[in-house]
């Protein structure tokens, strides 16, 4: 059972508007589970320099358990509620700019996390992924997602 009503969308009109709709809140939804992550990762800051990094370079320290309380509050596994954490702080810390287009509804969650998780990939520093969010967000936010 979808919260849509199928059969209430009798014309094309109807059906492209839901659509739209729809993909209006997946991006909202994306972006604001993202921004939840990162102010997770404020609220459980690592105590006397003990614990761990929550991203790449350039992304604050946090708790130890942090990821492990979080996963089981959204009753996934430890692993998937730290690269929740690790992508949250990536984007909002090192692609600021690609950060505020999520966050305006300019592109999808997943895309902007490809990105960053590229960009952690490379084990490049803090100011080499700033460099690369700068030369590289309004190409990745144009993009059609068939190019990832």
């Amino acid at each position: 059972m979808t919260g849509v009503l199928i059969d209430a969308l009798d014309s094309r009109t109807a059906a492209a508007g839901a659509l739209v709709k729809h993909r209006t809140e997946l991006l909202r939804v994306g972006a604001d589970r993202l921004a939840l992550a990162a102010h997770w990762c404020d609220l459980h800051p690592a105590v006397d320099r003990h614990g761990r990094r929550a991203g790449a370079d350039g992304t604050p320290l946090v708790e130890e358990f942090a990821a492990e309380e979080l996963g089981c509050l959204l009753q996934v596994h430890m692993y998937a509620a730290h690269n929740l954490m690790s992508d949250a702080v990536n984007l909002r810390h090192r692609h600021p700019l690609l950060w505020e287009r999520l966050q305006a509804g300019e592109v999808l969650d997943w895309v902007a996390v490809k990105a960053a998780r590229l960009v952690a990939a490379a084990d490049l520093s803090l100011e080499q992924a700033r460099w690369v969010d700068e030369v590289t967000t309004e190409y990745v936010v144009t993009l059609p997602t068939g190019r990832y």
